[in-house]
């Protein structure tokens, strides 16, 4: 028969006395205050986004149109979210018993590995983020980029879409816009 206690502490992922009734109970308040607090934190942090790209204030501060500020406030959001999501993981998996440091290593060269990994996308999406941020061009302008000449039909992040005279659409990764 499988003794569960020395599997657990034969690996050390658990700390195998901290299972009882009243940590457990414990764990269960610190895991709602976590969720509570990171509930609040991206209200927080939302609105104080927001408020940053007002648009009855932006055009004083940053000096950027609607449609770069709504592009930007989004994204921010978004990075925000994905930060207060991975914390709170941390936090829940330390409530556990968990040991995280090795968990936040691993992260961390991972990163590196997939960084190295989605160089072209990473390089679309910094390209089109100063892309909208600069106004370098707009949806319904005509432009030549990359070899392809017509009418802006779309302007992402990651991608512009661009209509030429013949009526075809053509998609260029913002990565390899270079010249407008």
């Amino acid at each position: 028969m499988v003794n569960f206690k020395d599997f657990w502490l034969k690996f050390n992922f658990f700390d195998y006395n901290a299972f009882n009734i009243t940590n457990i109970l414990g764990a269960a308040f610190k895991i709602l205050v976590i969720f509570i607090l990171i509930k609040v934190f991206a209200r927080i942090g939302n609105r104080f986004i927001a408020g940053i790209f007002d648009p009855s204030k932006y055009n004083r501060r940053l000096k950027i149109k609607q449609r770069q500020a709504n592009t930007l406030k989004v994204l921010t959001q978004s990075v925000l979210r994905y930060i207060l999501y991975f914390i709170g993981i941390i936090m829940i998996l330390q409530t556990f018993g968990v040991k995280t440091d090795s968990l936040l290593a691993s992260a961390g060269i991972l990163g590196l590995a997939v960084s190295f990994g989605a160089k072209n996308l990473v390089r679309d999406v910094i390209t089109g983020f100063f892309l909208i941020f600069e106004d370098q061009f707009s949806v319904g302008e005509y432009v030549k980029v990359a070899g392809v000449a017509g009418i802006v039909e779309e302007t992402g992040l990651r991608i512009t879409k661009i209509r030429d005279f013949g009526g075809e659409l053509h998609i260029v990764p913002n990565g390899l816009i270079e010249q407008v």
